[in-house]
């Protein structure tokens, strides 16, 4: 017990007591948008080093592309995706373990939580690629989606056994089993609310833009495409179709959107994490007795 306060309260930030208890849907859903609201200069701190990062290396890709496809143009995408794909694991690290912290009412900086975040990312990053090889694996075969989705759902809570718990790659793993074990079909359907919550506010904001920028003229050249084509022209716009001025504009805007919509999916990953905790560590009475 003592060990498992002693991960909770590193860096010796003050802990206030927190009544912690089960929480039920309609909880883990008002919780993740109070949380936002209520620490909102936090979680903005922490995507804006997202958003600036995927910005401009992104246009900048796609200028080079754009003009010239060279091998060296080629090995620059694949690096970029590499390094988006690793910044993705990096940040919903750093939100999950700030969330960890403000929703047991501890006090955190985004500095703190990027620091600590890489401290542990080389176990994290094991983590994920782990789950993620093994997911995808049984997903190709077709034969093996069923297994895939029971262990998406089974082992995708090992972020705060690493980061919060501080266990090994593969203890991490099985500490998320261990904690979903038993609720796999509760857990399963409030991962799969709020995944559907966070893409359908994404899918207003985008289409929102979209229309918008339709009625642009410079951004809405009628011609004989087929219908796809424009459809597709609506939804994800190149500088060829649309010019580069309004291009960074509205890529500018949707980018920003999707960073500032981003900590909603860990806040609910957290929360159901803390969830799981207390239903099976009876976490509440640990940190009553701790503190």
């Amino acid at each position: 017990m003592q060990e498992n306060q002693e991960s909770i309260t590193q860096g010796n930030i003050e802990t206030e007591t927190q009544d912690l208890q089960p929480m039920n849907l309609s909880d883990i859903l008002d919780g993740m948008f109070t949380l936002y609201r209520k620490h909102l200069s936090l979680y903005l701190n922490i995507v804006v080093v997202y958003f600036i990062f995927s910005y401009i290396t992104e246009k900048l890709l796609l200028f080079s592309l754009l003009n010239t496809v060279t091998d060296g143009n080629i090995a620059a995408l694949f690096l970029f995706t590499i390094a988006s794909v690793l910044l993705s694991f990096y940040i919903v690290g750093v939100l999950s373990y700030a969330t960890a912290h403000v929703f047991l009412g501890q006090n955190i900086s985004a500095g703190n939580a990027f620091l600590h975040t890489l401290r542990l990312f080389a176990k994290l990053l094991g983590c994920s690629i782990v789950y993620s090889l093994v997911c995808f694996g049984l997903f190709i075969t077709i034969i093996g989606i069923p297994f895939a989705i029971y262990l998406f759902i089974r082992w995708g809570f090992y972020t705060l056994p690493v980061l919060l718990e501080e266990k090994t790659v593969m203890g991490s793993i099985k500490r998320s089993s261990e904690l979903v074990k038993g609720s796999w079909l509760r857990v399963f359907c409030i991962v799969l609310l709020i995944f559907l919550i966070w893409q359908m506010i994404q899918h207003i904001f985008s289409t929102s833009i979209g229309v918008v920028f339709s009625l642009i003229p410079v951004a809405h050249e009628m011609q004989d495409v087929s219908m796809i084509e424009n459809f597709r022209r609506f939804i994800a716009p190149t500088p060829v179709d649309i010019g580069w001025p309004i291009y960074l504009i509205r890529s500018f805007i949707t980018m920003g959107i999707h960073s500032i919509l981003l900590p909603i999916a860990s806040i609910g990953s957290t929360l159901l994490y803390f969830d799981l905790r207390i239903r099976k560590d009876a976490y509440d009475l640990e940190m009553r007795t701790t503190n």
